[in-house]
């Protein structure tokens, strides 16, 4: 959750924020979770109400936004649309440094603050594979941004991601924006976990 201050805006003290060994941290996104607005049983605005409880509904109506465009993909596509979509120059570098060589995802408000308008044009725009671990994938194009995101049941189950030839160091996360151009992505795993990649 983030406070209503000029920008960047920081980290709210309410803010959830977890660290499990080898697993990713927590959260991967940030949204406004202070002074929200909302009217309540009485039809007056209120304004003062903060915390997660509030900031977790503005994220879940962009899932709901990019469902009611194309209701097919996996929870992870949508997953992966949000968390690209979000915007990291808006939030608060202090005490929130970037997570290993993820250069888009900080420790404590994750890929940033989000983004309804990006994440629907990303979902207009883009490239997007499917599929679990075991199979893989082999995609050759012209691309100018790369997100994969991949589920983790047992922390030995990391995947290889492969840009160009050249293996990326995930970091034990499950998620890395790639912000370049790119020609060639190969994913390699020997589980039945899914993923997604998602091109521009």
């Amino acid at each position: 959750a983030l406070t209503p201050e000029e920008e960047p805006f920081e980290i709210a003290d309410g803010s959830a924020f977890l660290e499990v060994g080898n697993f990713p941290h927590k959260p991967e996104i940030s949204a406004p979770g202070e002074w929200i607005g909302f009217v309540d049983r009485n039809g007056n605005a209120d304004f003062q109400n903060f915390g997660t409880s509030f900031a977790t509904p503005i994220v879940t109506s962009i899932v709901a936004q990019l469902i009611s465009i194309k209701s097919d993909l996996s929870y992870l596509t949508y997953k992966g649309i949000i968390l690209m979509s979000a915007d990291e120059n808006i939030v608060s570098n202090t005490n929130n440094p970037y997570i290993y060589d993820n250069s888009f995802l900080r420790l404590k408000s994750g890929y940033g603050l989000v983004d309804a308008v990006s994440a629907v044009n990303i979902l207009n725009n883009s490239k997007i594979y499917e599929g679990t671990l075991e199979n893989g994938l082999n995609v050759s194009g012209e691309y100018k941004e790369v997100f994969f995101i991949f589920e983790l049941i047992e922390k030995n189950e990391y995947p290889r991601l492969y840009i160009d030839g050249d293996i990326v160091n995930l970091g034990f996360q499950t998620s890395i924006h790639i912000k370049k151009e790119v020609q060639k992505i190969q994913v390699i795993g020997s589980t039945v976990n899914r993923f997604s990649v998602i091109l521009l």
